[in-house]
């Protein structure tokens, strides 16, 4: 438990997890639509705004909410890896599995943000930043 706060560690950072989510999500939200007030294509402007959303979530969670730097390559590496799990996670629900059981498409993005959320926290928790967890208590 955080004497501060009465959370436990793991709380604390499930917590830091979910308000980094929010902002890449309004991040990314806003600088799509900045890029196409810009007059930028949306194939364009989507993969510009994710990637910019992307390196500020990297920096967030590997600072914030897993306090563990951003100098290690292989971090950087097994961060990518699980971003892009989460990419084909979300291709996956949205263009086949929920298209096949009939899912209307407002139950298949909430699906896919449950579950890439929950996908980004466990591969973040036991694979991408286990280190420093480790090395945190």
């Amino acid at each position: 438990m955080s004497a501060r706060s009465g959370l436990s560690a793991e709380t604390a950072r499930v917590l830091r997890f979910a308000v980094v989510g929010v902002t890449v999500s309004a991040l990314y939200a806003g600088l799509y639509a900045l890029f196409r007030w810009a007059e930028m294509t949306p194939g364009i402007a989507s993969p510009l705004a994710f990637g910019l959303a992307v390196i500020w979530q990297y920096i967030a969670q590997s600072l914030w909410t897993f306090s563990a730097g951003i100098a290690s390559g292989s971090q950087a590496a097994r961060f990518v890896a699980t971003v892009s799990m989460g990419a084909i996670t979300a291709a996956l629900v949205s263009g086949l599995i929920a298209p096949a059981i009939g899912a209307p498409e407002a139950v298949a993005i909430l699906a896919v943000m449950g579950l890439t959320a929950a996908q980004n926290y466990l591969f973040f928790r036991l694979w991408v930043y286990r280190r420093a967890i480790a090395n945190d208590g």
